[in-house]
Parts: structure tokens; C-alpha cells; sequence
């Protein structure tokens, strides 16, 4: 059985080791086999897209560096890049959910 992988892209280590045990639990409770990556630096990241992809992405909004849009931006201009992407937010104003809102009905 091939692995379906699962990254989590995050500067924020805490947030990494959350996301990552609770990959691995729900990858226990449906039987699959996963393979989770994570990353603490979207550069990194950025880079190992530019090459890979992934089945789905867990992706920070606002990161030092390069923010999720910047990452988006630029692996959406790797040809094969298909990743399902599910952003995520500590911020609580509306201007951020706006923001990822008009990014995805751009690239669609």
C-alpha cells in the first residue's frame, strides 16, 4: 500500500507537534498509512514542493520569511503541484479569512 502524505508546514514548533500527533492518531483510527512531514521554515518547504507533492497540505497564514500565499504562489508555478491545501490562522480578524478567500478564487 502506497502512503498518502500528509505535511504540515508551520513555524510554529508547538502547532507542528500538535498537528503531526493528531495525523498520526487518525491515521491508527482509518487504518491508513500515512507519511507526515513537517516543516518550521516555509522555505524549506517551499523548496521541497518545488520537486514533491503531497495530499493534502496544513499551512500556516502568517509565517517569518515567507507567508502560506508566498509559499502557494510560488509552488502553484511548479506544473505538478495538485496538493489539496487547508490554511490555517491564529488571527482572528476577518481581513485574513477575506484574504485566503480572494487568493483561491484567483487560482481557480
Amino acid at each position: 500500500m502506497i502512503p498518502r502524505r500528509l505535511a504540515v508546514i508551520d513555524d510554529a514548533p508547538d502547532v507542528i507537534a500538535m498537528a503531526t500527533s493528531t495525523l498520526k492518531s487518525l491515521s491508527k483510527d482509518v487504518h491508513e498509512i500515512f507519511e507526515i512531514l513537517s516543516f518550521t521554515d516555509p522555505v524549506v518547504a517551499r523548496d521541497f514542493f518545488m520537486i514533491h507533492d503531497s495530499d493534502l497540505i496544513l499551512l500556516d497564514i502568517n509565517m517569518r520569511d515567507v507567508s502560506g500565499f508566498g509559499f502557494l504562489k510560488s509552488v502553484k508555478a511548479a506544473k505538478h503541484f495538485t496538493s489539496t491545501v487547508l490554511m490555517l490562522t491564529g488571527q482572528k480578524t476577518a481581513d485574513s479569512v477575506l484574504e485566503a478567500v480572494r487568493w483561491v478564487q484567483k487560482t481557480i
